[in-house]
């Protein structure tokens, strides 16, 4: 009880003016009442009298030809302390673009720059704008690697490239791997040993959030082959690999993920287990 009580004792008080103009076939009733579930939904107390809020939030539905513009301010003692419009291309996404009008006044952005996967418009889909809801996609990436167990110490390579389905925040795809480092032999320089780590599997990787920068987890399950640099000699077997890091830029046309992943084989390959480290930035491409 106490900590519910803190909550509503410090909760910022707000007034929600009625809305003084809507379209014609839109119910100003309805958004207001929208607009109020809003301001709950973000913890801030709703107050009848304007002279006792901290904050006066004032919203506006204007139409132009086909599409309707919201548009709104934050004020304070008739100072305007935040302002924000954002398109909407047809009615039935007014709730949509109310609630990120309301979320951008409140966190003091850009309702344009605060979109969440889940809340895009048509007009940012396709409207020159780069934004795009989740798709399919072709991936790839490199980064640094470290080998573990296949005569090599120091840091190596690593590429891979593959594709994605999208399915909400979980993506499914396939990947291939390719990783390798050398050593020099001591009585010729220019004598290299190469090592290299190759795996193709099946993955899945889910996002944590709904925002355009989200932290991510990801598993697969595959085959891999490896060549061991001392002994020249390639095994294989089952493979197992786990990741984790963050994706950036989810609701444009290039998703951009940065993050490390480890991966082994399941058995005992040159009397021992290789286990390769992976860092990387990675690229996903959507198509339509």
């Amino acid at each position: 009880m106490a900590s519910l009580f803190s909550v509503s004792l410090f909760a910022k008080t707000i007034h929600i003016e009625k809305l003084s103009q809507v379209p014609e076939g839109v119910d100003s009733n309805s958004l207001y009442l929208l607009l109020q579930e809003t301001a709950r939904e973000h913890g801030l107390k709703l107050v009848e009298a304007a002279d006792q809020a901290e904050e006066i939030f004032r919203v506006k539905v204007m139409k132009l030809g086909e599409t309707y513009i919201v548009s709104a301010q934050k004020m304070k003692n008739d100072t305007i302390l935040h302002s924000t419009k954002l398109k909407a291309r047809q009615a039935e996404e007014l709730d949509e673009v109310l609630s990120r009008v309301f979320r951008a006044l409140n966190r003091n952005v850009a309702a344009k720059d605060d979109a969440l996967i889940s809340d895009l418009t048509e007009d940012e889909v396709t409207i020159g704008s780069r934004r795009k809801l989740s798709r399919d996609g072709a991936t790839f990436g490199a980064g640094l690697s470290v080998m573990n167990n296949l005569g090599v110490e120091d840091i190596g390579w690593y590429f891979y490239f593959g594709k994605a389905w999208a399915a909400g925040p979980i993506y499914l795809g396939y990947r291939f791997n390719f990783g390798f480092d050398n050593i020099k032999s001591n009585m010729n320089p220019t004598d290299r040993n190469w090592a290299w780590f190759s795996d193709l599997s099946l993955s899945v990787s889910s996002y944590l959030s709904q925002s355009d920068t989200s932290p991510f987890i990801m598993g697969e399950f595959g085959y891999s082959l490896a060549r061991h640099a001392l002994l020249q000699s390639t095994s294989g077997g089952m493979l197992t690999a786990i990741g984790a890091g963050v994706g950036l830029f989810r609701t444009y046309d290039i998703h951009v993920q940065v993050g490390l992943r480890f991966s082994a084989i399941f058995q005992t390959v040159f009397s021992q287990t290789p286990y390769p480290l992976e860092s990387h930035p990675k690229k996903q491409f959507n198509f339509s």
